[in-house]
């Protein structure tokens, strides 16, 4: 009778954890398909790899949406950000008694205060020189790793700054700069300082402002071209299949119609295009493979910011297309995963496995001392 009740305790857990996956009428946006690094995945293993990509932590759930839809500048005195190495947090002036710091005190460590940023240098630049030479016998080397317009070379045994792009985090760095005159470079500092650059960047990303074709448009017309002659000048300036594919790195959930198998940025929803017939702007016509009222839906939850009427929307659309053939080679086939498939990886994103052993070992020794007595 006890081992019973444990079974059906257990069952209930289970069954309660897919309340949201039994209504059909209903979608969770957490169980929805997303394209990260090449892999679709559901939101929830989205969200919390993106996070510890991010800051090396996990921190609230919603985090990650509410900077996607917020911007970064309302989050920008927490402290977000993981740093454990003490060198590198010496090297940046930073505590060495705390980890996590926030955006603007490491924005102004890394990228604008002189004595802290060439401290970096030191090591990050010098490391990346020497591994770019082991392709590359010239003394002289553009460091395209890191930016365009970085010109490094080597004279004796210094590493010296050429030229440098004059924006930051290369302001500093000024022409026949010396970079490492007597001192050893320390790999754990640069390599440290490389992720931290590529972490800083897409947080910045977060609510970027895109260029507005308004103002654009507004001169044209008082220049007295016809929509037609504006039409095809902005079709030809900013091709809309460029400012789509452009629309962000973030959220990518949504399928293009061409090409195939190419996913954008639900920011994408938010762009405009000219009506030839009004001389205003509009919304963005359908660009995916659902259909235009679906696409209306959907755009109309992201602009009015309704999560569950965006994730219905979404939901339905993928329902569409899942298990379908998007791309086919030579020796294997590519096809959208089953919502049933995104479901078990959001499940197992949401009870990490440490807890799911923990928890069946106790059950486990739960029946067994029942059984006993």
């Amino acid at each position: 009778m006890k081992l019973q009740f444990v079974k059906y305790l257990l069952l209930f857990i289970c069954m309660t954890t897919h309340i949201g996956a039994t209504n059909i009428n209903q979608f969770d946006f957490q169980e929805l398909p997303v394209l990260y690094q090449g892999r679709f995945r559901p939101v929830k293993a989205y969200t919390i790899l993106s996070q510890l990509d991010l800051f090396h932590k996990s921190p609230k759930e919603e985090m990650l949406w509410n900077l996607f839809v917020s911007g970064h500048s309302s989050f920008d005195k927490q402290s977000l950000f993981k740093i454990d190495s003490s060198a590198f947090k010496t090297a940046l002036g930073l505590s060495s008694k705390t980890t996590l710091f926030n955006y603007e005190e490491i924005n102004q460590a890394l990228f604008q205060r002189a004595e802290t940023n060439l401290a970096v240098m030191r090591h990050l630049i010098p490391k990346i020189y020497r591994d770019a030479q082991s392709n590359n016998k010239s003394t002289s080397i553009e460091l395209t790793s890191l930016s365009q317009g970085l010109w490094v070379k080597q004279q004796g045994k210094n590493i010296l700054v050429m030229s440098a792009p004059k924006q930051a985090p290369w302001q500093h760095l000024t022409e026949g700069l010396i970079l490492n005159a007597g001192e050893s470079i320390d790999p754990q500092i640069a390599d440290e300082a490389l992720d931290l650059f590529k972490r800083l960047d897409r947080y910045a990303k977060f609510g970027q402002e895109r260029q507005s074709l308004a103002p654009i448009i507004q001169t044209l017309q008082n220049n007295h071209l016809t929509s037609q002659e504006i039409t095809l000048f902005l079709e030809e300036k900013f091709p809309l299949l460029n400012r789509v594919l452009e629309s962000g790195n973030e959220f990518q959930m949504l399928p293009l119609k061409t090409p195939k198998g190419t996913w954008v940025s639900l920011t994408a929803l938010g762009l405009q295009v000219f009506d030839s017939k009004t001389g205003l702007l509009k919304p963005i016509p359908n660009f995916t493979l659902y259909s235009d009222s679906i696409f209306k839906n959907i755009q109309e939850a992201y602009l009015t910011n309704d999560l569950q009427k965006l994730a219905n929307g979404l939901g339905e659309g993928y329902s569409s297309i899942e298990n379908t053939i998007y791309r086919k080679g030579s020796d294997k086939q590519l096809s959208y995963p089953s919502l049933q498939h995104l479901r078990a990886e959001s499940f197992y994103y949401s009870f990490p496995l440490l807890e799911w052993t923990v928890f069946f070992y106790a059950s486990s020794i739960f029946c067994f001392s029942w059984r006993i007595f």
